[in-house]
């Protein structure tokens, strides 16, 4: 964490010093524009709890990448959206501290259906109408992984997976989902069942 953030501007150009722990750091930039955007996200970053690295001020690369993802919740009437990107147990785990406002009965299941990203916890705590995972025909982690669908089957959820169904399209008008996806590699659209929540 940032102890304290102090600026001063040196022989015109802009010098940010702050101090961790005790320590001080210092870095020079160019102009005064990319000194303040660096401060910005050095505050940011210390308010947030960020992790980040106390000698440059840069997001900590220990931190997985994945759990960096873009993760994006969209919600029409009663159905709502959680798209969860390349997330693993860390960020899964901060996703449940802060959910998403309103229902989410469509998850697309995080690392690519991955048990190792926590997806059950994700079920049990959203109890989604159906799930669905982004992973490429026989791909050599054999994801989404087995526990994770027959996890969903038990729950009655139904599952949709781009590497055996292809590209998967999901619409709603505020009650139901309704999927629709590429038929056998063709040109045509091959649909699935109305999903209610």
């Amino acid at each position: 964490m940032v102890g304290t953030c102090v600026t001063a501007t040196t022989r015109g150009r802009r010098r940010v010093r702050w101090a961790v722990a005790g320590r001080e750091h210092c870095k020079s930039f160019a102009t005064k524009a990319l000194a303040d955007a660096f401060l910005t996200t050095l505050k940011n970053a210390a308010r947030e709890g960020q992790p980040f690295d106390p000698a440059t001020g840069q997001p900590r690369q220990d931190a997985a990448a994945n759990d960096r993802s873009l993760v994006l919740y969209a919600r029409e009437g009663r159905m709502g959206v959680l798209l969860t990107g390349d997330l693993e147990a860390d960020g899964v785990t901060q996703l449940l501290a802060d959910p998403p406002p309103g229902p989410v009965s469509l998850l697309k299941l995080p690392h690519h259906g991955s048990s190792h990203s926590l997806p059950g916890r994700l079920v049990a705590r959203f109890r989604p109408v159906a799930a669905f995972a982004s992973a490429g025909f026989g791909n050599s982690y054999r994801l989404p992984a087995a526990k994770v669908v027959n996890a969903l089957c038990a729950r009655g959820i139904p599952l949709y997976r781009t590497d055996l169904d292809g590209t998967v399209r999901f619409r709603t008008r505020g009650g139901s989902w309704e999927a629709s996806g590429w038929g056998q590699g063709l040109f045509r659209w091959q649909h699935y069942p109305s999903l209610r929540a």
